[in-house]
């Protein structure tokens, strides 16, 4: 690399860091996520707005040379497997042991019927969306997965913004957003596995779900236990500054390494190492804050901003294709939800609030896009449908679940002091 491209690398990353933590800010400004304003910035600086209308601009900013593109995409590499380790600290087993029935039905049926409706989708979508090295049934289980997923760091945020988080509905909305979740990139593991072996046998469907299993046991019994012990050490050693979480991001970088060489992709690696992580005791109290305002300062927002950056709206020749997949992916998830509340016994607005809340793709929408794009699943007109789908649920749920969790709680109120009536009209208090 010659000084001028690293000089204009810099450049690149200053830009896309300035203007996605700035997008950020005004997003929380307007009650939105701040993911939201960090991926609107790459779209603003992509070919689909200073592309088209300053291309010259873009083309000397953003050239399309293979050494900085390769060194952007790296950096967006590594914040996604750090934004996986985020997102694995942000789980918690116990939540998982003691799931409720309104959150495992809400969990299973949000599941279930949007990965059916994304896996009919697959198969009738045109060809034109599926990527080059992908078959049509490895496509269809991708696009399933994408239905289905939810957004834990982001439905946790808004439920913190709309003060629910520690209300009985927020917890029932994270709990089976946490079951979602790990689920899903349980299933996408396995897609991956798949997908970079290019062909759909039963031995390959049989090896990756093995690997996946063996990787998941191997690294709860050999080491979660290892990891403890070293974290308690370095946490003791005061003379190794900083030391357990140089201990994190290395078991990180290693689970990573792992789950790529036995051909599972690196993201599942991050998240099974942020989940481990996070039955350590001295993770969760003291080094997940310090890990979170480093990654959500630098990694995050260059990772959101370059999602945006090769998102060519100009290529949607067919706006009708993008609205089946949003409309699809919003009504599956959020009929699925309702549904599996209705059916674990909440009542009509609080099961509709939790579907409005799994609904949420945020940030988890954009790494499985990124996956997609890598592995050949998707194309770029594919790519550029989930991000959008990511971008459009994300900003639609603060205001739907605000909407609905009032009426849930009007609703409640009501109904106590019905309930209250009645008891001191029979003299009951």
């Amino acid at each position: 690399m010659s000084k001028g491209q690293f000089l204009l690398f810099i450049i690149q990353l200053g830009l896309l860091l300035t203007v996605a933590r700035a997008m950020g800010i005004i997003a929380r400004k307007l009650n939105q996520p701040p993911v939201i304003g960090e991926l609107l910035a790459g779209i603003i600086l992509g070919p689909s707005i200073l592309g088209y209308f300053f291309p010259q601009i873009f083309s000397a900013i953003f050239p399309q040379n293979k050494e900085l593109l390769l060194l952007l995409e790296t950096i967006s590499w590594l914040g996604m497997i750090f934004l996986m380790l985020l997102t694995g600290l942000e789980m918690d087993i116990r939540t998982i042991k003691r799931l409720g029935k309104p959150a495992f039905f809400s969990s299973l049926f949000g599941m279930v019927i949007p990965f059916a409706l994304g896996f009919s989708l697959g198969w009738l979508v045109p060809d034109y969306l599926v990527g080059n090295s992908a078959e049509r049934m490895i496509f269809s289980l991708f696009i399933a997965t994408a239905m289905a997923i939810s957004a834990v760091p982001v439905i946790a945020r808004i439920l913190m913004d709309l003060k629910l988080l520690n209300q009985n509905l927020g917890v029932v909305i994270i709990s089976a957003a946490i079951v979602d979740d790990t689920t899903g990139w349980f299933i996408l593991s396995v897609i991956a596995g798949l997908a970079s072996k290019g062909e759909l046998k039963l031995s390959s469907i049989g090896f990756s779900i093995g690997s996946v299993v063996l990787f998941i046991l191997g690294s709860y019994f050999i080491l979660l236990p290892l990891v403890k012990r070293l974290v308690k050490w370095f946490d003791n050693k005061a003379w190794i500054e900083e030391g357990a979480i140089t201990i994190i991001f290395v078991v990180t970088l290693l689970c990573s390494a792992l789950t790529e060489a036995i051909g599972i992709h690196a993201v599942f690696g991050a998240f099974v190492a942020g989940v481990m992580l996070a039955q350590c005791p001295e993770t969760r109290a003291k080094y997940r804050g310090r890990i979170e305002s480093i990654l959500l300062a630098v990694f995050a927002p260059l990772f959101f901003a370059y999602s945006g950056l090769k998102v060519d709206l100009i290529r949607l020749v067919n706006p009708t294709i993008l609205l089946i997949f949003l409309c699809l992916a919003c009504f599956g998830k959020i009929l699925g939800s309702t549904l599996g509340g209705r059916i674990g016994g909440l009542t009509r607005w609080e099961a509709l609030s939790v579907g409005f809340g799994m609904n949420a793709r945020g940030a988890m929408e954009l790494v499985v896009a990124m996956v997609g794009l890598s592995l050949g699943i998707l194309n770029e007109i594919s790519y550029s449908i989930i991000v959008l789908i990511a971008l459009f649920t994300t900003l639609m749920t603060p205001p739907l679940l605000k909407w609905s969790a009032r009426r849930s709680k009007i609703f409640q109120e009501e109904k106590d002091k019905y309930v209250l009536g009645v008891r001191q009209f029979n003299g009951d208090v």
